[in-house]
């Protein structure tokens, strides 16, 4: 596959992360921890599925007849557990997350994914984080709830958390949040 740029977005982690008045750091999980795919699957599922492109799923998924919505759930659902099984890390997301935790920085992911596909992430590659909030925890992105509930756990203000992701839904949700963001490039965000 095609590499895209690593997660070094913070520069040498030890030493940007010092200057920055930063005591957390939260991330998307798809196409930001894990490496993006191409085509994109979720594209491709709204497209089969005749759903808005710049919606959710789960809120485009409200214009079928009520019989037919749990059957396109279900199939997002088994999707999302399938890429969740198949996924692979960034290059760089290791090094990353042990310099973030070397510098006794917090860490949360941030995810619209549901709560069974992002254990099997992070069972799968042995990744901890001190917070995991899927869109079972609350509104997801591009609402900024999520990003909120995070900061309210640590008991942090916005200036002290930076959010990283690669969508137009995670850019939305940092900015109505006040977070600063940072986002990952990949073939299908060309226009963040």
């Amino acid at each position: 596959g095609r590499a895209y740029p690593s997660p070094s977005l913070l520069g040498p982690a030890t030493h940007r992360l010092e200057c920055l008045p930063m005591r957390a750091v939260f991330f998307d999980m798809d196409d930001t921890l894990l490496e993006p795919r191409h085509p994109s699957p979720l594209i491709t599922f709204k497209t089969k599925w005749g759903l808005p492109l710049d919606r959710l799923v789960i809120e485009g998924v409200r214009s079928y007849p009520e019989a037919q919505q749990p059957i396109i759930l279900e199939e997002f659902r088994n999707m999302e557990l399938a890429l969740s099984q198949a996924a692979r890390l960034r290059a760089g997301i290791e090094d990353l997350l042990s310099a973030l935790r070397e510098q006794g920085l917090y860490t949360a992911i941030i995810t619209n994914n549901h709560r069974a596909s992002t254990a099997m992430v992070l069972a799968k590659h042995r990744l901890c984080f001190d917070l995991v909030l899927t869109r079972e925890d609350g509104k997801p992105k591009p609402a900024p709830d999520l990003l909120l509930r995070a900061l309210e756990h640590f008991g942090l203000e916005k200036h002290q958390a930076i959010f990283v992701g690669d969508s137009w839904a995670d850019q939305q949700a940092a900015q109505q949040a006040g977070l600063r963001a940072f986002f990952l490039a990949t073939p299908d965000n060309a226009d963040l």
